[in-house]
């Protein structure tokens, strides 16, 4: 004669990372920078130069003025008798 027991409860994983809060974003100094910047030195060049140029400055406006927020939940795993 054979016995077995089966589970079928899912495990839940806590997991945790760090968002963007674009709610909080300090626009006005992101407007006014935008509005000052020399877009013609900025874009000089090739389209790749100009790129990574433009990519840098909005990369560095999001840094000095977006907040991060700690964002945490749980994830759910796939059932144990699939592992």
């Amino acid at each position: 004669m054979l016995l077995w027991t089966c589970q079928f409860g899912k495990k839940k994983r806590l997991t945790e990372h760090i968002k963007l809060n674009y709610r909080k974003a300090n626009l006005d100094k992101i407007k006014n920078i935008l509005s000052s910047s020399d877009w013609d030195r900025l874009l000089e060049g090739n389209i790749e130069t100009a790129w990574n140029n433009f990519k840098n400055l909005i990369l560095s406006l999001v840094d000095a003025n977006v907040p991060r927020k700690k964002v945490s939940g749980t994830k759910k795993l796939k059932p144990e008798w699939l592992n």
